[in-house]
Formats: structure tokens, C-alpha cells, sequence
């Protein structure tokens, strides 16, 4: 059985998945847009690579918040 290909949404290269575990991470955003916003009643999935990722946040006015965690699940 062969596991679904999910792609980074900003460069486009394949994110690996293979028998259903993941062989790389990334950032997996989804929003539902609701009242006051001109996208209202549409869900936007995006995913991003680690490398655009990095690439992204370099151009952020704050930087995010970033956290480490003790135990990895």
C-alpha cells in the first residue's frame, strides 16, 4: 500500500510520504475564514516545507513565538 504525496504549496517539491509515515515535517496550515473577511465560508489548507518556512519567517516583522519542548511525541 502505497501512502498519498502532500507537495510544499510555496516551492512545490514533494514533502515524502511513504506507507503513511512522513519522511520529512512541515507546517500544515488550515483556516476556516468566517464573517468579516471577504473569504467568508471558504477553508484554505496550505503546506510548507521546512525550507520555505525559514525562508518565510526571515521576513517577518515579529518573529514567532518559538517554544521547546522536553518530550518529543
Amino acid at each position: 500500500m502505497q501512502g498519498k504525496m502532500i507537495y510544499c504549496n510555496k516551492c512545490g517539491r514533494p514533502i515524502c510520504i511513504e506507507e503513511y509515515i512522513e519522511k520529512a515535517d512541515y507546517l500544515k496550515i488550515e483556516k476556516n475564514w468566517g464573517y468579516f473577511s471577504n473569504k467568508d465560508g471558504t477553508c484554505v489548507k496550505i503546506n510548507i516545507c521546512e525550507e520555505c518556512y525559514d525562508e518565510i519567517v526571515q521576513g517577518f516583522q515579529i518573529p514567532p513565538v518559538v517554544e521547546e519542548n522536553t518530550e518529543l511525541l
